[in-house]
C-alpha cells in the first residue's frame, strides 16, 4: 500500500514539474483538471453527492463556476472580471441552496 502511494506520488510530482516547466496553456489545463477533480472529491466528502447518483445542481453550478473562472483567467487576466465571475458563481450556488433546500440533508 505504501509503495503504491509512493510511486504514484513520484509520478504526480514529475507530471507537476512538467506542467510548470511547459507553462501557459499546459499549466492552465492541468490546473483546470485538478480543480474539477478536487471539487468533485469535496462534494463527495461533504455528502452533497450520494454514491451511485449523477451530478446534482450544486455540482453543475460548481463545475460551471470553475470553468468560467479559468476562461476568465485565460482571456481577461485582471481582477475585476475574475472577481465578477467568482461572485456570480457563488450567488448561483447560494440561490440553488435556497431553492433546493428541502432536497438535501446537510
Amino acid at each position: 500500500m505504501f509503495v503504491t502511494r509512493l510511486i504514484s506520488g513520484i509520478v504526480l510530482v514529475i507530471l507537476a514539474f512538467g506542467a510548470i516547466y511547459a507553462g501557459d496553456l499546459v499549466l492552465l489545463a492541468t490546473m483546470y483538471l485538478v480543480s474539477l477533480v478536487g471539487f468533485r472529491e469535496l462534494t463527495k466528502a461533504a455528502g452533497v453527492n450520494k454514491e451511485g447518483k449523477g451530478f446534482n445542481a450544486f455540482e453543475c453550478i460548481g463545475f460551471l463556476g470553475i470553468t468560467g473562472y479559468y476562461v476568465c483567467l485565460h482571456f481577461w487576466a485582471f481582477g475585476a472580471v475574475i472577481m465578477l465571475c467568482l461572485i456570480l458563481s457563488l450567488m448561483c450556488m447560494l440561490g440553488a441552496y435556497v431553492f433546493l433546500f428541502l432536497l438535501y440533508q446537510f
